[in-house]
């Protein structure tokens, strides 16, 4: 028998960032460990900002959902939800001229004014814009589209590329998308206007800093590591928005970072507090409370998480660590299956875990079984217990 087993009990600390539940938050249910933008997409967009002279007043956000980008607006705060392949492939051919159009259609959105809550949709505060109100917006979209494309050296052929593809010219009466013909026609607008001045309405109001920027600046800093000035970014921009979750949460991961856990605690609380929906948040509470010795406090959060989130897995791994801490070996080999069924990062680790917490109750062949799966995987604990204990 082992005399190591707390030691090799190995929690995964992966925090996550914005997550809710019910279906049109499914996009920010992201799927990664951070709520920031990625590389590409910052590649991409620069290049539309570039040569427009706008300010990012929207947040940049990753999501498997779409097929390439959406135009959104959240709780009083502008989105633009990215695929990271759609992204990638900009960033990476140079001029993918047809996926950067539709990148900027959706920037045209934000520009134009058209992103209204989308929770105000659907709680029936704002009524839904007509079909031809809709359509327009495309139009103006498209427009946008094309002065951006000629600004950065595209032909009309180029910047009606994707239009060319993905629009039919069907009677659009009922459709919220107007037919090819007037989309190519308003894309065509857009590119002539290209060879004068820019649109008065398309300069930025530059008379007051929006709260996405500032979410922007805190996140840049949170990416170069400076951790103090990321939150104090983030603090600014809660004081201009005190319900901003997102915010909050960023604000305690980066609290978390330098080991204030009391204070990475009080905002992970802010944030459920402000919507109790929210698991990361749980999750990421419980892992500053197991840093305290607060087992019974995690062992709560974790149970919250998952009740929100049945198929979280990660946390299923945290909340089978913490029940062997707390002897209960039963229910920790309940989880750590749990974690392996919804397969969570770290597998090496839990198939060690879980034939330690075997071995414990006396079930050796068991404990044999899953340190043999860890063993091929390349657990060494695993490989030395397979030699020692098990034929």
């Amino acid at each position: 028998m082992k005399k190591l087993y707390l030691s090799i009990l190995f929690f995964i600390n992966f925090f996550s960032f914005a997550q809710t539940s019910d279906e049109i938050k499914l996009c920010f249910a992201i799927q990664g460990n951070s709520f920031s933008s990625d590389r590409s997409a910052d590649i991409a967009l620069n290049k539309i900002l570039s040569v427009t002279g706008l300010s990012k007043r929207f947040v940049l956000a990753p999501c498997s959902e779409i097929s390439n980008c959406l135009a959104i607006s959240y709780k009083g705060i502008r989105y633009i939800l990215f695929d990271k392949n759609f992204m990638d492939q900009i960033s990476s051919k140079g001029n993918d001229w047809a996926n950067l159009s539709i990148l900027a259609h959706e920037v045209g959105h934000h520009i134009n004014g058209h992103s209204i809550d989308v929770l105000m949709y659907s709680e029936d505060q704002v009524d839904r814009p007509d079909l031809e109100s809709l359509r327009q917006m495309e139009l103006e979209a498209d427009e946008f589209s094309g002065f951006v494309m000629a600004k950065l050296g595209a032909s009309i052929e180029q910047a009606s590329q994707a239009m060319n593809v993905m629009a039919t010219e069907e009677d659009d009466t009922y459709s919220t998308h107007p037919k090819k013909s007037r989309r190519l026609k308003a894309i065509q607008t857009g590119y002539d206007n290209a060879g004068g001045r820019v649109p008065d309405q398309y300069k930025p109001d530059k008379s007051k800093i929006s709260v996405e920027e500032i979410f922007n600046i805190a996140e840049s800093k949170q990416t170069s590591k400076d951790y103090i000035g990321a939150i104090n970014e983030y603090s600014k921009a809660l004081n201009m928005k005190p319900d901003y979750t997102y915010a909050y949460n960023n604000r305690g991961f980066l609290k978390y970072q330098l080991k204030d856990y009391n204070g990475a605690i009080s905002d992970y609380s802010k944030v459920i507090d402000i919507d109790p929906a929210y698991p990361i948040a749980y999750y990421n509470r419980a892992l500053a409370k197991k840093n305290l010795k607060d087992y019974y406090g995690a062992l709560n959060d974790y149970n919250n998480a998952i009740k929100l989130r049945p198929d979280y897995a990660i946390a299923y791994n945290n909340r089978g660590n913490i029940k062997f801490n707390l002897k209960d070996y039963r229910g920790a080999i309940m989880d750590y299956t749990n974690a392996i069924r919804f397969k969570s990062k770290g597998p090496v680790k839990i198939f060690t875990n879980r034939g330690v917490s075997k071995e414990l109750l006396g079930d050796l062949k068991g404990a044999c079984s899953d340190w043999k799966v860890a063993a091929r995987l390349g657990g060494k604990n695993a490989q030395k217990w397979l030699l020692e204990q098990c034929n």
